[in-house]
């Protein structure tokens, strides 16, 4: 890096300040009986050693010249800086000839005549500390709200593990900023709590905080009970998980209801907003390879319009009549992907589901239960023997590729 050559001002000043001290010092020791030429030609010498370029030539002769003036100990101690970061180098050189030295000396007397330094504490003891302790402030106290909410599930037999300043347990949305939260683990329990709890910080992430606890449900099951309950900005999850399905933890989730007023709640026994039968109008149905049908998708008819549309994506005329045939003011129609088999429909019920990306959106989710389903129509032909097991293969249709996807071997996936 650059350095600047002091001028013969600045070294004026230097030789001035060590041998004379700040201003507002009478009684300066100065490290020795220094002669100011010599001081400040051994000081210009090193610093131009380093700083000046081969075109400056030679030093000029050093002669002091009293500047007129007398710099204050900060003031000195910033020039010395400056003096010691043009001058120095890898090897120091600067501090040869008992400069280093000098200068060491010359920068604690400065520090220690600097204003209100005398009346600094020489040393520290525990009462020093006791004397200067102040109360915390009021972001550094804990939060009352902490201890009243542990307290409470406490008194109704649920001891609380708490995670304060730990990630919220959610793959998207773990920085929701929360008082604290925690967590239930029954004896005998799965794992995975029965209960989360959860402090928020403001009602907005008590809102998002309801949300993320809905998104993790996983559907109805006999083993698995999952439920959410909002009380102001305490936001509660319930997993209760029985292998023998023979216990919904509602006994528990009705003594976490009790413990105060609930504003929001919902529990995947909860009735759906639609629950409905069905019936198999067609099976192993032909549609027609360029439509939007042949692209995947549950494909919905709710209208005499949207009938004719579903219709014209078949391609066997009999199918096509039984769909324009049903009422769309007492039926839907739906169109099943790759599921080209289904005995019957046993149950069909719509509820509301918070998908599990962020922002956490809420949407509709249709579950069709079938009977005698066939996911999958495959044939099996015969090759000459394969030298490997190939990582993917594709199936084309008059040279052109209809079905690609990776390939294992038969008994790697078991």
């Amino acid at each position: 890096m650059s350095r600047w050559v002091l001028s013969s001002t600045e070294i004026d000043l230097i030789v001035h300040v060590v041998v004379h001290g700040p201003d507002g010092v009478e009684l300066w020791g100065s490290p020795q009986a220094i002669d100011p030429d010599v001081l400040g030609s051994a000081l210009w010498a090193r610093n131009w050693e380093i700083a000046a370029d081969d075109e400056a030539g030679p030093m000029p002769e050093y002669r002091f010249r009293p500047p007129g003036v007398r710099l204050t100990a900060l003031e000195g101690l910033r020039l010395l800086a400056y003096y010691t970061y043009q001058s120095d180098d890898d090897d120091h050189r600067w501090r040869r000839g008992g400069l280093g030295a000098i200068v060491d000396s010359v920068t604690q007397g400065l520090i220690s005549v600097l204003p209100g330094m005398a009346e600094l504490p020489w040393s520290w003891s525990r009462s020093d500390l006791d004397a200067r302790r102040v109360d915390p402030p009021e972001s550094a106290r804990p939060d009352p709200r902490i201890a009243e909410l542990a307290q409470r599930y406490a008194d109704a037999g649920i001891a609380l593990k708490e995670w304060i300043g730990k990630p919220l347990p959610f793959h998207l949305g773990s920085d929701v900023p929360v008082v604290a939260w925690w967590s239930y683990h029954p004896p005998g329990h799965s794992r995975i709590p029965a209960l989360s709890v959860f402090l928020a910080d403001d009602d907005a992430a008590a809102e998002l905080l309801v949300r993320m606890v809905r998104s993790q449900f996983t559907g109805v099951r006999a083993d698995r009970t999952q439920g959410m309950l909002r009380r102001g900005r305490e936001v509660v999850a319930l997993d209760w998980v029985d292998a023998s399905g023979t216990s919904r933890g509602d006994e528990l989730w009705e003594r976490v209801a009790a413990l105060g007023t609930v504003d929001e709640r919902w529990h995947s026994d909860d009735a759906p907003q639609y629950q409905s039968g069905g019936e198999v109008l067609a099976r192993r149905v032909d549609v027609h390879p360029d439509r939007v049908s042949n692209n995947g998708g549950f494909l919905v008819a709710r209208t005499r319009a949207d009938l004719a549309a579903l219709a014209d994506e078949i391609s066997d005329p009999e199918v096509r009549e039984r769909i324009l045939q049903v009422d769309a003011a007492r039926q839907s129609v739906i169109l099943l992907p790759t599921l080209p088999d289904v005995e019957s429909v046993t149950a069909v019920r719509l509820d509301d589901h918070v998908l599990g990306t962020r922002g956490y959106e809420t949407a509709s989710t249709l579950s069709i239960h079938v009977h005698g389903a066939r996911r999958q129509l495959m044939s099996v032909i015969a090759v000459d023997r394969l030298p490997r097991v190939p990582a993917q293969a594709a199936i084309l249709e008059d040279g052109v590729p209809v079905i690609g996807h990776s390939v294992r071997g038969v008994r790697d996936r078991r």
